[in-house]
């Protein structure tokens, strides 16, 4: 059963721990249609998904490699405005939702 249409999760991941990560990759998000998640990211994956991570502290995350090995509609990578972290931004939408075959949600903004 699908609870709603879209969920957005910004810069949550990242303070969580290995396994409420999986958790919500497992139990939470396929409730949803469609989900964007945007959170800190390691273009080397050298300190992605780190099992040491600890609640509440920062640790990049990479949802397509392991633990996750995630597929995604869409990723982005960008710099927020401040320019001190690299943020990666996914469109991730439930195999279980028919959805039109193409989806331009972030064409607009990365441009």
């Amino acid at each position: 059963r699908q609870s709603a249409d879209l969920l957005i999760v910004k810069d949550v991941l990242q303070h969580w721990n290995m396994e409420r990560i999986q958790y919500f990759v497992t139990r939470i998000l396929p409730n949803f249609k469609r989900a964007i998640l945007t959170h800190n990211f390691d273009p080397n994956n050298e300190i992605c998904n780190d099992k040491s991570a600890v609640l509440g502290g920062c640790t990049p995350i990479n949802l397509e490699i392991a633990p996750f090995n995630m597929s995604f509609k869409e990723s982005h990578d960008y710099t927020n405005p401040a320019g001190e972290d690299l943020k990666r931004i996914y469109l991730w939408v439930n195999p279980k939702t028919k959805t039109r075959k193409n989806c331009f949600l972030f064409r607009w903004y990365f441009k």
